[in-house]
């Protein structure tokens, strides 16, 4: 992997690395409240977008008032504290020293396509199949694994009032 990629691959880490991002799966949703609280999925779209523009402007003005007002650092954050410093020198390691081939890296990316396979053929032949295959794409980020408890109350919680 060349600099160039391995900045733009520590760049992006923002976008997952802090699990920030798990409220995204209410675009996936928008189709089914549409149809039970009969709406126009377009406009339910455009309505969560407009709601989400505004949230993330009102988050960036908010972000900069407090960082001017008392500090980015003072906030306390992994993300402005050491997570920028921890993000650039694990891309620097690794620039430094490459790694090959990892056969148990691979190994369990068989065992996980081979799970989705198996859940995906069992949701499909087994009409009340509780298990998703969409479960086993979790990445097990440091953030993930203390949050891995939370999802499944959840998940636990939304199959007993459904039911």
């Amino acid at each position: 992997m060349d600099t160039n990629s391995a900045a733009s691959l520590a760049l992006s880490y923002s976008t997952f690395g802090l699990g920030n991002t798990f409220g995204a799966s209410t675009l996936a949703h928008i189709a089914q409240m549409g149809a039970r609280l009969k709406l126009k999925t377009r406009s339910l779209f455009w309505t969560t977008m407009c709601a989400l523009v505004v949230s993330m402007v009102i988050s960036a003005v908010f972000t900069l008032y407090l960082g001017y007002m008392y500090g980015a650092y003072n906030f306390n954050v992994y993300t402005f504290n050491s997570g920028n410093v921890v993000i650039f020198s694990n891309v620097v390691m690794k620039l430094q020293n490459p790694f090959g081939i990892s056969l148990d890296r691979l190994m369990f990316f068989g065992i996980g396509a081979g799970l989705t396979v198996l859940c995906s053929f069992l949701r499909y032949r087994f009409l009340r199949w509780p298990l998703s295959p969409i479960g086993l794409t979790v990445f097990t980020t440091g953030i993930l694994q203390r949050q891995v408890f939370t999802v499944f109350v959840a998940w636990t919680v939304k199959s007993v009032l459904l039911k």
